[in-house]
């Protein structure tokens, strides 16, 4: 038998045991579930006026995808995305709008995942108001050949100029003129001429300058019938010739001082590498009158035109030159028939204005042309623009026309029928600057029209 004393001994240890196993132990904490990442991305390639290009992206292999674009939560567009980046646009936009984009993975016709929301604001129109004013530059047989904006201080136009000495009763010749922001002046940069072979002495004159593109203030790049001249803005002498024999070179463009094209008389086209110029075959003896090319230098075009009859346009990507168009008024057989002289490039887009009235453009993005709905009703010499909200196409007589990014409009307060545009036109956010020659019978002199906002 066993005693009480025994027994209640046990009983408490018992009890003392279940007590210390009865402790509440602290509660697992479950892990934080994983960040959810989207399988699927809207990133917005170009914001234009009335066109916004969105890029999609998925980061999963599942294929084929039924993808449905929103715009400020309404459908727009539904599509099967086969591989996993696409672009596609938005052509409905509508100027100065601020818009709400958003892409969503459909099954089932439930949605299944969704990009973050992408917000953007369109581009906004322009004014068509500009001050104009009309500067005669030079005396008898003068003519502007170029322009270009520096900033709103400074313009150049280029080209033969001549001012009389009243005294002597002689002619002093000029070959640039200088737009300070208040008044012009005429300068003289010397045209090397070379031996041949090239062996010194070099001999210097103020000829006549077809063609300027400026880098900077102090990098200005001109085009002679002979050579390229870089010049640093002072002083009549260039700080470097790039001499070129029978290469007429009359309009230049470039994005950098070591990355420079050039065209002009008999189809030459030209490249220059910063170290030495390589002639490249433009397939045309047609007069190349433009030059211009995106800002990554990956796409240059030429257009080309001459008295006669004969147009050709170029294009240049990838070290190859491809002729898109020619024709030739002796030739019946072509069915354009039209010229285009001149081009202008504005991102991925290319703007050709022709004597049919009709302003085509060329989207380097889908390889497609297309008509503008405008028409003009005057010969177009040149075009240029700073946005494509601010687009100005120089015509005969001194007209012109003006693109606000959503309607064209007629300058012609200074137009004149004995005025010719050749010197082409220069527009900046807030100068329009277009050159040429007003004729007086068998003497022309230099003009300048200029337009300030």
């Amino acid at each position: 038998m066993i005693k009480p004393t025994i027994v209640f001994f046990l009983l408490l240890s018992s009890i003392s045991f279940l007590q210390m196993n009865c402790k509440k132990e602290p509660p697992v904490v479950p892990p934080d579930p994983p960040i959810y990442v989207s399988t699927i991305g809207l990133t917005a390639d170009e914001i234009g006026l009335s066109e916004v290009w969105l890029k999609i992206k998925t980061t999963d292999t599942l294929q084929p995808r039924t993808i449905q674009l929103t715009r400020n939560s309404l459908p727009l567009f539904m599509f099967t995305l086969a591989a996993q980046e696409t672009t596609i646009v938005d052509t409905a936009a509508l100027p100065q709008r601020n818009y709400s984009y958003r892409v969503l993975r459909i099954e089932n016709n439930k949605a299944k995942d969704s990009s973050k929301a992408l917000e953007i604001k369109t581009m906004d129109t322009t004014s068509h108001d500009f001050i104009w004013t009309l500067e005669t530059i030079g005396y008898q047989n003068s003519i502007i050949r170029d322009v270009a904006i520096v900033n709103d201080t400074l313009v150049y136009a280029v080209g033969k100029f001549y001012e009389k000495d009243t005294s002597t009763n002689t002619q002093t010749p000029f070959n640039v003129a200088q737009w300070n922001g208040k008044m012009w002046k005429l300068l003289r940069v010397m045209v090397e001429h070379q031996q041949i072979p090239p062996t010194p002495p070099h001999y210097y004159f103020p000829d006549e300058i077809y063609g300027i593109h400026v880098f900077a203030p102090d990098e200005i790049w001109f085009a002679t019938s002979i050579e390229f001249i870089r010049w640093d803005g002072i002083g009549e002498k260039g700080k470097e010739y790039i001499y070129m024999r029978n290469t007429p070179v009359q309009t230049l463009w470039g994005t950098s001082p070591n990355n420079i094209f050039g065209a002009g008389g008999g189809g030459v086209f030209v490249h220059y590498n910063g170290t030495s110029w390589t002639k490249l075959d433009s397939l045309t003896n047609t007069t190349m009158t433009d030059i211009y090319g995106t800002e990554d230098g990956k796409e240059v075009w030429v257009t080309g035109w001459d008295s006669n009859g004969k147009c050709a346009v170029l294009r240049y990507r990838n070290n190859v030159v491809q002729k898109l168009y020619e024709w030739n008024m002796h030739k019946p057989d072509d069915f354009l028939k039209e010229y285009i002289r001149s081009l202008w490039i504005y991102k991925q887009k290319v703007y050709l204005p022709s004597s049919s009235t009709f302003i085509y453009s060329y989207s380097l993005k889908t390889d497609k042309s297309s008509i503008e709905k405008f028409q003009i009703q005057y010969f177009p010499y040149s075009i240029r623009g700073s946005n494509e909200n601010n687009i100005v196409i120089a015509c005969e007589f001194g007209v012109m026309y003006h693109f606000n990014g959503s309607t064209w409009r007629l300058i012609d307060q200074l137009a004149n029928q004995d005025q010719s545009p050749y010197g082409g036109v220069a527009v900046s956010k807030n100068l329009v600057v277009v050159g040429g020659a007003r004729y007086y019978g068998i003497f022309k002199s230099g003009f300048v029209l200029m337009g300030k906002k």
